[in-house]
């Protein structure tokens, strides 16, 4: 009777003990669900996973809600590997100083944005010199395991900002150079880049169909590259930067969110907010039935032009202004825009709207943060930054503008009929935003969107 209690103990505790360790008895009700192989473990959450012991070291599972590997005693989330820069989530205030990775290479968020670190620099000094060119730049440094980024001048530690300690010490005479001017020969940084020209900027100017200037920084991957593809694949010709010209095309910079338009040489701040590449500035191309609001000059170099319909979509006032119905097609109408830029349609404003939470709240992330009249300031959460610009409401008289401070209309590509047109609103009074009609006449606000 002894020594058939003891063994009935032995079989409890050594069922004890199986189960403290995660493994299945088989039969228990409440047993997880995994399956384990040689390449690692297959679960639905991670409550369903067995214990990280020293023999599952290393050992990743897959989840619904994400990869984990075991690490150290514990399950760990295992740091994504993300497609491509535009798939990464949104740079906020919270990510910032984050390191994210892409098949491309690793990101670090920068002041609300997603800059590419650049990795191969052993020690502060041998940092290039952090000139205009550069400003935004970020890279690793190996010595003091650091991510910098180019500020005014100087290296700045990414983690504390333009306030932090810079690489750019005054006092060290190794240092103290990176501030003075480059010499002409501006090939300064070139060095340890497979990039073999002159400058700061690596550009490859594209003839043909394709029609344009493509630059990157000297030393960067993608730099690099140009330089071994831009004449032998794409016939085109090796410069130090692009340079703008009245040429029909645009340059975008996914890593600086940046485009040049190249008919004037503006270039505009751009955003990725869910699927969507915006213009986070609006548009200020001189074209017919365009103003500057209050016909001053300088408006327009803070608001951008207002355009009026027919020339926001790229037509004259008697083929579609007011009172005049016309056929633009189908598919995306490039209008006013930048080439590979186009005016968004009414459904590409709503679904704008529905990612930023939906049009209840749309207005507050979308509004900047400063300019509108009373408590009408928005979060722009987004780094849409749209400004309460008003516009212009003459119609058969002269210029009559309005609502500056109060209101912010942009045009839509989507006509209604011969005298109404939609567009996306704004307003200081609402946290609202709303996409509706209104009369062509009108000028309104244009902000393109990346085909």
């Amino acid at each position: 009777m002894k020594k058939l209690f003891l063994e009935l103990s032995f079989a409890a505790l050594c069922a004890a003990l199986l189960s403290a360790c995660g493994e299945s008895s088989g039969n228990a009700a409440n047993t997880p669900t995994y399956t384990e192989t040689e390449e690692g473990i297959v679960a639905e959450t991670k409550e369903d996973l067995p214990n990280c012991t020293k023999n599952r070291e290393g050992l990743k599972a897959t989840l619904d809600e994400g990869n984990f590997v075991c690490t150290g005693g514990r399950w760990t989330a295992e740091e994504p590997v993300y497609d491509s820069e535009e798939d990464l989530p949104r740079c906020s205030k919270k990510r910032e100083g984050e390191k994210a990775k892409t098949v491309d290479g690793n990101f670090v968020c920068v002041d609300g944005e997603w800059a590419k670190e650049i990795s191969g620099y052993d020690t502060e000094e041998d940092l290039p010199r952090c000139t205009k060119r550069k400003e935004g730049t970020v890279v690793f440094v190996e010595e003091t395991e650091a991510t910098m980024v180019c500020e005014d001048g100087e290296w700045v530690d990414a983690s504390e900002g333009s306030d932090g300690s810079s690489s750019s010490d005054e006092t060290d005479e190794g240092k103290s150079s990176a501030s003075e001017e480059p010499d002409s020969s501006g090939s300064e940084g070139v060095e340890g880049s497979s990039a073999s020209v002159s400058g700061e900027m690596v550009s490859c100017d594209i003839p043909g169909v394709m029609g344009e200037c493509v630059e990157y920084p000297v030393g960067s991957d993608e730099a690099a590259q140009l330089t071994e593809l831009c004449e032998s694949v794409f016939g085109g010709t090796l410069g130090a930067g692009c340079t703008a010209s009245t040429s029909d095309s645009s340059v975008y910079d996914a890593m600086a969110n940046t485009l040049t338009d190249l008919r004037d040489g503006q270039t505009y701040k751009t955003v990725k907010i869910g699927d969507q590449v915006w213009m986070a500035e609006n548009l200020n191309l001189e074209t017919d039935s365009s103003w500057c609001y209050g016909d001053e000059s300088e408006n327009c170099d803070s608001y951008g032009r207002l355009y009026k319909w027919a020339a926001a979509v790229g037509k004259s006032e008697d083929e579609c202004g007011y009172g005049y119905e016309c056929d633009l097609g189908t598919g995306d109408i490039r209008g006013v825009c930048p080439k590979g830029w186009h005016l968004p349609s009414q459904a590409e404003w709503n679904a704008l709207l529905t990612v930023v939470g939906g049009s209840s709240t749309a207005g507050i992330e979308l509004k900047s943060s400063t300019g509108w009249s009373g408590s009408g300031n928005g979060f722009d959460d987004y780094s849409f930054t749209a400004l309460a610009v008003g516009f212009r409401v003459a119609y058969g008289m002269e210029s009559a503008y309005d609502y500056e401070g109060l209101l912010a209309y942009f045009w839509s590509s989507t006509e209604s009929d011969g005298v109404l047109a939609y567009h996306m609103g704004l307003s200081h009074a609402t946290d609202e935003a709303w996409v509706g009609e209104n009369d062509k006449y009108k000028a309104f606000s244009v902000r393109c969107l990346k085909d």
